[in-house]
């Protein structure tokens, strides 16, 4: 039971991945401190979707707590269909990174703790008891997790070329304030006016359209955008541009759109890219972020759906459970903690720790 895992030791090494060492010798060089620093300390921790698959709780009880099941798992069983796969998280906008849901991609995230006094603060889990609109007064207690203050999360996104080599084209960074993520935006070229230095192009359409993504209960993606489509690019000329130094795009718009996308598979990004949707600023993030750890029910009471968005305090790709602990076919199973994890000392379970200086509770991003 999670409740009697205790305190663990100080952290002692770096990656403890093995998937994550195929795309790490491709990241980009980021023209950014703090990137730079996650990027070359030992200390951080790599992984991708093999390492720590998805997992979200749901409303089953093992030992008093909510269980982890496998998304790719209908517990509807088929009940669903007509919307979905009996939970939110394989479904937009909580599937995929912000803008990949139609797109060819890959990623890699890393994940650097911050150090005080010489001391690693570590991810801190802890129970919590939790409302959802089921019904009048429904709870329901679940393990959550709290990222120490000045945590920093990369996530570097990939495109293949016609020989299969992996060609970062956009990197993303959250950092841990005191009670929001601060966010950033890389890319080896920030504007249209900047392609336009190397080519002689016309722009081939911009398109304005609107996504949505509507319940009965709640709004879960509401925006308008502007697709931008790149010029056909040959793909020399697309590895030349992906081998430039990332610059900080925070803020910056391509064009009229926020970024472009593509037609072509390989180009500055994929083809079907939307990332004009995810936008470039802390706002605009916290449209999706939002939603991490929230009851599928707020969004509609009616579906036959079961269970939580993925993910804990504002980060879905981090999950700290057991593999052993993932139920993939509907039976709940005892929550265990990754022991690779704790060993490590990436992470404890101390409720005592929440709530105190570097642990507090996430008031929205700015």
């Amino acid at each position: 039971m999670v409740g009697t895992v205790i305190a663990v030791a100080m952290l002692v090494a770096g990656p403890l991945t093995t998937s994550a060492e195929n795309l790490r010798g491709f990241l980009p060089k980021v023209e950014d401190r703090t990137v730079a620093g996650v990027f070359a300390n030992p200390a951080t921790y790599w992984y991708t979707e093999q390492d720590m698959p998805p997992a979200y709780q749901t409303d089953s009880m093992v030992d008093g707590l909510a269980t982890f099941h496998d998304p790719r798992y209908d517990l509807s069983g088929g009940a669903d269909q007509k919307h979905g796969n009996g939970n939110g998280n394989t479904e937009f906008p909580w599937a995929s990174p912000g803008g990949t849901d139609r797109a060819n991609v890959e990623s890699i995230r890393a994940m650097l703790l911050p150090a005080v006094d010489g001391r690693t603060l570590p991810v801190v889990a802890y129970n919590e008891v939790v409302r959802t609109k089921i019904g009048p007064n429904y709870q329901v207690r679940r393990l959550s997790w709290r990222f120490p203050v000045g945590t920093v999360f990369v996530e570097v996104l990939f495109i293949r070329d016609e020989r299969r080599q992996p060609w970062p084209f956009t990197v993303r960074m959250r950092q841990r304030a005191d009670d929001y993520w601060d966010v950033a935006v890389f890319r080896p070229v920030p504007t249209r006016d900047d392609l336009a230095e190397e080519f002689t192009f016309q722009p081939k359409y911009v398109q304005p359209g609107r996504v949505r993504a509507v319940h009965p209960n709640a709004v879960a993606f509401d925006e308008e955008a502007v697709w931008d489509v790149l010029p056909l690019l040959q793909p020399d000329d697309v590895r030349r541009l992906l081998s430039r130094p990332f610059v900080d795009c925070t803020g910056v718009d391509w064009s009229e759109a926020v970024e472009p996308t593509s037609v072509q598979r390989f180009s500055l990004v994929p083809a079907d890219y939307d990332g004009t949707l995810a936008g470039n600023e802390p706002t605009a993030c916290a449209n999706c972020h939002e939603h991490v750890a929230k009851h599928v029910s707020e969004f509609d009471r009616a579906r036959d759906w079961y269970g939580f968005i993925r993910g804990s305090d504002g980060i879905f790709s981090f999950q700290p459970v057991d593999q052993s602990s993932v139920a993939g076919n509907g039976n709940p199973l005892p929550i265990r903690l990754r022991s690779d994890l704790i060993r490590a000392g990436l992470i404890t379970f101390d409720p005592s720790a929440i709530g105190t200086r570097y642990y507090q509770a996430l008031e929205g991003n700015r």
